[in-house]
């Protein structure tokens, strides 16, 4: 449990200094696979934190990162609106695996890595969190276990 101390407070740091020179979330526009589509309107009008969770069907570490999602995806989704940005090249197949896993959280489309690469993430699995004001407070890439629960301090 030491350790999990550590980390939040080196995430912690991490978010003051994210904060600190508040990077705010640049015009988007994602599809959803529901065929609905998000822009930063979508995230004003709502009222509580976006969590993104950028994943490519054939990572294994982002494998992981939503096995977390679903494990806590029950006071995860009660803190935040949770989306998973699927950056597969051809989404077809990956919204199928996404779809037969069972996974709970809305799943939006970006087969040109276009919205990682405005807000500066060049890797996958990669999580953002974005308040209603559209800053961009927390982001990390890559995928220990037990980062979700970090985050769940965090929101």
């Amino acid at each position: 449990m030491r350790w999990k101390g550590l980390m939040l407070a080196a995430v912690g740091a991490m978010l003051a200094a994210t904060t600190a020179w508040a990077e705010v979330l640049p015009a988007f526009k994602l599809q959803g696979a529901d065929g609905k589509e998000m822009t930063q309107e979508t995230l004003q009008a709502k009222e509580k934190k976006t969590v993104f969770i950028m994943v490519q069907s054939a990572c294994s570490q982002c494998a992981g990162e939503l096995g977390e999602m679903d494990a806590l995806w029950t006071d995860l989704s009660a803190k935040a609106d949770v989306y998973v940005l699927l950056l597969d090249m051809n989404s077809g197949p990956g919204v199928e695996r996404y779809k037969t896993k069972g996974h709970k959280a809305p799943l939006l489309l970006d087969d040109k890595f276009r919205f990682p690469t405005l807000v500066g993430i060049e890797v996958t699995p990669a999580t953002m969190i974005v308040g209603s004001d559209l800053k961009i407070l927390y982001k990390k890439t890559g995928y220990r276990p037990g980062d979700l629960e970090v985050l769940m301090d965090l929101l």
